[in-house]
């Protein structure tokens, strides 16, 4: 376990947990995902900085469900899985869009993604651009994007909790 408290999580590179205790547990990791084949990791591509995992607070290990965060707590970067989550998105976007999604939209997209001071901002903006675009699109993006926004961009741009 880390000093900071927490264990290092080990996920694939497609987002999948394959356990939030790896340094407590080191039998439980592996070095491919069980699930679609992927590499797995256990720290940031960008900053090397662990992923956290479990949390001990007093000799107590917590018992719920850790999730697989989607951005480093140390740089900030976007987890591999996350990344592609959004390329993926946009992809999908401009495939239904026939190509003519404008770049603007897509750099929103990117921003809306992560809880920062500029979403609020960056969903409204969105919103606007979407708006102009017409309807059709507007519940295309709402479709294809949902899972990858933060919870203020949702709530903005009224999607469903994915």
């Amino acid at each position: 376990m880390s000093s900071s408290g927490y264990d290092v999580q080990q996920v694939c590179l497609n987002g999948h947990q394959i356990t939030p205790s790896a340094r407590t547990n080191p039998h439980l990791t592996k070095p491919r995902c069980p699930c679609c084949g992927e590499k797995t990791i256990m720290a940031c591509p960008t900053c090397d900085a662990p992923i956290r995992g479990r949390c001990r607070v007093h000799g107590v290990v917590a018992t719920r469900r850790i999730p697989v965060p989607t951005h480093c707590h140390a740089c900030g970067a976007a987890y591999p899985w996350r990344r592609s989550a959004i390329v993926a998105a946009i992809a999908a976007l401009e495939t239904e869009l026939g190509g003519r999604i404008p770049s603007e939209v897509i750099a929103l997209i990117w921003l809306i993604g992560a809880e920062t001071a500029r979403t609020e901002m960056a969903a409204l903006q969105l919103r606007r651009m979407l708006r102009v675009l017409g309807q059709p699109a507007y519940d295309t993006t709402v479709k294809l994007v949902a899972d990858v926004t933060s919870e203020t961009a949702r709530t903005i741009l009224q999607m469903k909790q994915p």
